[in-house]
């Protein structure tokens, strides 16, 4: 080697011995939050659409018919009252045509009867054979079956024609209605829809970690929307065991609850918001999650006191939305923010002393 590399070297290396002298690395910043103590609500919140409890639909299944009254959207209907009237001229002529049906067969059938009895007079003063005999037995017993067909048919018809006017099965409102009164009206085609009056359910749908935190039995608040802040309680009546599909979202659970409460104007189908309160923490001491470091399986935070930070074990009775919640208060003013990364700084900037009081010195 030449004396010039020698001296280039020894100069280079007299440069960085200097500059660790009289210019340190910068010191990276440890970020930290105020320890604060209150009260504060473990809730959970989802959105939910208000049902009707019972839902009927009707249609019409006759060839075609004229609207002669009609209950009005949004009427009360009470239980056992007319909801509407249709008259149906081909079904009243189905029914008369199998009335008349029935009526032959009836007689056919007497006849029938009459002539097996005649014969099992004949066949026992031995005027006519035993086959005779069967075939006035098989007639009259194919006449009886023809009977009870057409008897059958016609009751049918006439208990459809019951449809063409029915009434309510239960206290109910109109909640949709298709026709208007002198309208025709033809097969297939829909008629109303009337729903249970004041009972009713919301429904909404979980992910699968909020259905592990809801449980049947929980009371909910409900607040309907668009209906000047209208309030109600509720109960969780069910939740699904196995997800289903909402939409495009696959792996929801649905939620049923059931309101405590009574809607003067129903507002099905609307949408609301649901708070359940799962739990709550009065006078506790609150830190940030962040603030956590798990260390051989326990838990601890940094405390920052009079510029100082200090090792301790904490035991978390809860974490409500990134706030790490502890029973007993904690005699620092702040924690230090994200201690895993934060560690390394310590080891390279300051000390560690844990087997001192877990001290850490000149952090601030």
């Amino acid at each position: 080697m030449s004396k010039t590399s020698i001296i280039w070297i020894t100069a280079i290396l007299a440069i960085i011995v200097l500059s660790a002298l009289f210019f340190p690395r910068a010191k990276m910043e440890v970020y930290m939050q105020r320890i604060s103590r209150g009260d504060i609500v473990n809730e959970l919140s989802f959105s939910g659409m208000i049902k009707p409890l019972r839902e009927e639909n009707f249609f019409f299944s006759f060839e075609e018919g004229i609207v002669v009254h009609l209950s009005r959207l949004g009427a009360d209907v009470a239980k056992d009252s007319y909801l509407f009237k249709i008259q149906s001229r081909p079904a009243k002529n189905k029914l008369d045509l199998a009335q008349l049906d029935m009526e032959r067969s009836r007689f056919a059938m007497k006849t029938a009867h009459s002539e097996f009895t005649r014969s099992r007079e004949l066949f026992a003063s031995n005027s006519i054979s035993k086959s005779t005999l069967n075939s006035a037995d098989n007639f009259y017993m194919q006449a009886k079956a023809a009977w009870k067909s057409s008897e059958l048919v016609y009751n049918e018809l006439k208990n459809r024609l019951k449809d063409l006017s029915p009434k309510a099965s239960f206290s109910c409102k109109v909640t949709d209605v298709n026709l208007i009164d002198g309208q025709k009206i033809y097969q297939h085609q829909k008629i109303m829809t009337i729903s249970s009056k004041n009972d009713f359910y919301i429904e909404g749908f979980l992910s699968e970690y909020d259905r592990a935190r809801v449980k049947v039995g929980l009371e909910v608040e409900i607040q309907i929307l668009y209906s000047d802040g209208l309030v109600l309680a509720g109960v969780v009546d069910s939740v699904s065991s196995s997800p289903v599909q909402e939409g495009q979202f696959f792996g929801q659970y649905r939620i049923r609850i059931k309101p405590q409460g009574e809607l003067k104007d129903p507002l099905f189908y609307a949408e609301c918001g649901v708070v359940a309160r799962l739990q709550s923490f009065n006078d506790v001491t609150m830190i940030p999650a962040r603030s956590l470091l798990l260390k051989d399986g326990k838990k601890y935070i940094y405390g920052v006191k009079k510029n100082r930070a200090y090792l301790i074990p904490v035991t978390p009775e809860a974490v409500v939305r990134g706030i790490a919640v502890l029973k007993d208060p904690l005699e620092y003013t702040k924690v230090v923010l994200d201690p895993e990364s934060s560690f390394d700084t310590f080891k390279e900037k300051v000390r560690v002393k844990e087997k001192k009081e877990n001290e850490i010195k000149g952090l601030l």
